[in-house]
């Protein structure tokens, strides 16, 4: 829907209308010179929650939170049942993770870390919280680089927990009491 035509002093036509999606459109003799731009769907982005009502980890040992279910994964390269976030565009990534514990008594302590590398104890970014009661949680973000491989020191992300207390758990539920999301902020050559 054209709403607004010029005609320049060499006798071109510029149009002005709105696209299909609310965007600008120039055109001039009929050829698009301006136009909504795009989003690339290559852009890696997820978000996700945990859907077990409570896991049980072991109180004071480092725990990778799995079982998640996704709210979007534009890329697949989160995989939910692992934990693991694994793109293959290198770049910097926004990453929160958000964790839930509860304890039969006694919690006293509730981390949330992100973690790079699946095969090493690579702390990123760490937030832990102290408590005393049954129910804590803890959460963290940061900008994380990755290098696109998705593999190795520098190509994954994972979220883990610790707690401290007497059977601990995770909480997990449609209330996204724990959940973890990325997106890519900016690529890198």
């Amino acid at each position: 829907m054209a709403f607004k035509q010029i005609s320049a002093a060499d006798n071109s036509t510029v149009t002005m209308s709105i696209d299909g999606v609310g965007g600008l459109v120039l055109k001039s003799n009929g050829a698009t010179q301006v136009g909504t731009p795009q989003i690339n769907a290559a852009n890696p982005c997820f978000s996700a929650y945990q859907t077990a009502t409570s896991t049980s980890i072991t109180s004071g040992v480092w725990a990778t939170v799995v079982n998640y279910t996704e709210e979007f994964d534009v890329t697949n390269a989160f995989n939910p049942t692992t934990g693991v976030f694994a793109p293959l565009v290198a770049g910097y990534y926004q990453v929160n993770a958000q964790v839930e514990c509860g304890a039969a008594s006694g919690l006293t302590r509730v981390s949330a870390s992100i973690w790079r590398d699946t095969a090493s104890t690579v702390i990123k970014v760490n937030s832990s919280m102290a408590y005393s009661g049954t129910n804590g949680s803890s959460l963290c973000s940061a900008p994380i680089y990755l290098d696109g491989t998705g593999a190795g020191p520098t190509g994954v992300l994972y979220m883990r927990v610790l707690a401290t207390g007497t059977t601990p758990i995770v909480n997990g539920s449609v209330s996204y009491s724990t959940s973890f999301s990325a997106a890519l902020i900016s690529r890198t050559a």
